[in-house]
């Protein structure tokens, strides 16, 4: 069963609007909690990015 289609660390990168290389150090440095290793290659499922998003979106405070 195909739940959904996952993003490749260049389309990653795209969403984020940074660089692949960002990419990989924030696979590295443990930010970015979701990845997927398949074979030699990372993998991401978009439920998790738009969770992981949510988690890290930055506070707005009222004043």
């Amino acid at each position: 069963m195909i739940e959904e289609r996952l993003l490749t660390i260049d389309e990653l990168a795209e969403l984020l609007r940074i660089n692949r290389r960002s990419v990989y150090r924030l696979i590295e440095n443990h930010t970015i909690d979701f990845a997927i290793k398949i074979g030699g290659s990372w993998r991401f499922k978009p439920t998790d990015f738009n969770a992981w998003l949510e988690r890290n979106k930055p506070q707005h405070t009222t004043h």
